[in-house]
């Protein structure tokens, strides 16, 4: 890859170009909960304006998946990304767009995309959706954590593949007593509202539905060790 690099007294523009990017470190560090000991000393650079553009052919994120054609504009503030833009398509051909808006409280971080498992996937966050048009906002408070005060994942027209608790059930969602596993579900739409702060991501009533299943649930993941509590009705 290239890099340049312009600097004045109160703003650096970086403009950066490359044939591929590893980013998951970078997924795995926006995850993460555990902040600098100090980020605001002298001399981290965090107080720089910084714009940055860049390009890369491929992208490789979590579980296999690559985005191609990977183009972005940022604006970073403080050590945080206070704007950004960045779009590119799955091998798949589905495109994926990213985008941060400054808010009146915080910031507001949008994803949409037409591979709704190709996205959780990458994301490291589930690997059993397949398909699916992809809706994701979430508000982040001005905070150092960044913490989630609203936010909400809608993915319409997917299946599920593989996933042993389901392939257990039957059309009225109750467990087999006999015959074969199913291999796969299709759902019409999933709703998933969230909260989160440095310990706990906490989700509301979320729905799942389908031709043959339906499903709500809510519950509390522990951020430390993936802990979860919570309930669901079939």
């Amino acid at each position: 890859f290239s890099a340049a690099i312009k600097t004045t007294e109160d703003r650096m523009t970086v403009s950066v170009k490359g044939a591929s990017f590893d980013t998951r470190p970078l997924i795995k560090s926006m995850l993460t909960t555990r902040q600098p000991a100090d980020a605001s000393k002298p001399g981290d650079g965090s107080g720089v304006d910084m714009a940055v553009d860049a390009s890369f052919d491929r992208v490789y994120a979590n579980r296999g998946e690559v985005i191609t054609g990977v183009a972005g504009k940022l604006r970073v503030r403080g050590g945080k990304v206070a704007q950004a833009e960045i779009s590119g398509s799955f091998l798949s051909g589905h495109p994926i767009v990213m985008r941060i808006e400054p808010s009146a409280t915080g910031r507001e971080l949008r994803v949409t995309g037409r591979d709704g498992g190709a996205i959780l996937r990458a994301a490291n966050l589930y690997s059993k959706v397949a398909g699916g048009e992809l809706g994701f906002v979430a508000a982040n408070a001005n905070d150092k954590n960044s913490s989630v005060r609203q936010g909400k994942l809608t993915i319409r027209n997917f299946e599920v593949r593989n996933e042993a608790a389901l392939a257990e059930l039957d059309a009225r969602g109750k467990p087999k007593k006999s015959g074969p596993r199913r291999e796969g579900l299709a759902f019409t739409k999933l709703t998933l509202p969230f909260t989160s702060d440095d310990r706990f991501v906490k989700i509301g009533e979320s729905l799942i539905k389908g031709a043959d299943l339906g499903a709500t649930a809510e519950g509390v993941i522990r951020k430390a060790d993936g802990a979860k509590i919570g309930r669901a009705h079939v």
